[in-house]
C-alpha cells in the first residue's frame, strides 16, 4: 500500500491523501526516522491530531461528491438537502473545534 498524492484537479484527493497517511502513520513515522535526510519530514503528535481532524472534517464532502457523481440530473430538493447536510457538518466540526483544548496555530 502506497501513499496517495494530492492532486488539485481531482475531487477528494486531499481527503484520500490524508486518510491514507493516517492509516499508514506507523509506517510513515518509521520511514521518516530512517535517515537524517528525512528529519524535516517527521510529524509531531499535534500535526497527526490535526490531520485526523481534517479527515473527519472532509469526510462529509467526500460523501457528497461521490453521491453527486451518480446523480444524472440534480433537482432543487436534492441540492437543498445536500447543502443543508454540509452546513450541519460544518457546524458540528466548528463546535468540536471550539471545544478542543489544543487549537491549531
Amino acid at each position: 500500500m502506497r501513499a496517495v498524492k494530492d492532486v488539485e484537479t481531482r475531487w477528494n484527493s486531499t481527503y484520500s491523501m490524508l486518510a491514507r497517511a493516517v492509516y499508514l502513520r506507523n509506517a510513515i513515522n518509521m520511514w521518516t526516522r530512517t535517515t537524517d535526510d528525512y528529519k524535516n519530514l517527521i510529524l509531531t503528535g499535534h500535526e497527526w491530531q490535526l490531520m485526523e481532524f481534517l479527515v473527519h472534517f472532509l469526510y462529509p464532502f467526500k460523501k457528497i461528491t461521490m453521491l453527486l457523481q451518480f446523480i444524472s440530473i440534480p433537482i432543487l430538493q436534492q441540492s437543498f438537502e445536500i447543502y443543508e447536510n454540509l452546513f450541519n457538518s460544518i457546524d458540528n466540526v466548528r463546535r468540536v473545534f471550539q471545544e478542543m483544548h489544543i487549537q491549531p496555530d
